[in-house]
């Protein structure tokens, strides 16, 4: 499979200030075989104007309330038909119109069996692009998080799974747990280029939710290996005395 079906999902709520460079940064991309779908919530602020303006290069699109963006995210798996799955979401864009071209011989090489492959991103600081290389996901025994809007899904393996809606900001990392659980050996490859420009904000920014969700998430423990779970509970205890 030279050309591996792609789908992107972007999921949006009274985006209107930022959906369209979003929409644009995909609807204009250079790969050929790609998807694309959009999950609103029933926005009231005139961002369905700007998505119907784009309808003609959408796969898919629908608009009605949802309990939040995980929720619209599993409204996204369901839709799609790609081989692999990626969530750009309103405000987040790819870097160039080549930015899956150039990603998509690195996916090849490993679509057999990994269940996700991720890159580095670009963070917006003012008017500055900075480079965030992400960490290993799996290092010292520990796993850390990535980016979802860097990740490429491998869509025939997550399937089943679904993002916690009980978390709401870190459901994705839950998802990532649930992945190291199921899959034996290793079940991710890293593409070290940039992929995307992470703008952040928003309800992401919240530390304090963010900490109290990984270490709920953390101690629900998806991981069987006790001596991985040994460090990460070590990490945690470390973590909770530095925030005391």
């Amino acid at each position: 499979m030279k050309t591996p079906h792609v789908t992107i999902v972007t999921v949006c709520y009274n985006a209107v200030d930022t959906i369209e460079k979003t929409i644009k940064s995909i609807v204009t991309q250079s790969y050929p075989n790609l998807e694309y779908i959009i999950i609103d919530g029933a926005s009231t602020d005139g961002t369905q104007d700007i998505i119907k303006i784009y309808e003609n290069h959408l796969t898919h699109y629908q608009s009605e309330p949802d309990n939040g963006i995980y929720d619209a995210m599993n409204k996204g798996i369901q839709i799609a038909t790609g081989d692999w799955i990626n969530f750009m979401n309103a405000g987040d864009y790819f870097y160039d119109e080549n930015a899956i071209k150039k990603i998509i011989p690195n996916i090849v090489e490993t679509q057999n069996f990994a269940s996700l492959r991720y890159c580095d991103v670009f963070v917006q600081k003012k008017n500055e692009l900075k480079i965030r290389k992400h960490k290993p996901i799996l290092q010292y025994g520990l796993y850390n998080n990535v980016c979802h809007q860097a990740v490429f899904y491998n869509l025939k393996k997550i399937g089943k799974f679904q993002f916690d809606t009980q978390y709401k900001i870190s459901a994705d990392f839950d998802f990532l747990l649930k992945l190291a659980t199921n899959e034996r050996g290793r079940f991710y490859e890293h593409i070290p280029e940039p992929l995307v420009v992470y703008q952040g904000g928003g309800i992401s920014e919240n530390q304090a939710l963010k900490a109290l969700e990984s270490r709920k998430i953390q101690f629900k423990s998806h991981i069987k290996n006790p001596i991985i779970r040994f460090w990460n509970q070590i990490n945690l205890y470390r973590q909770i005395r530095k925030r005391s």
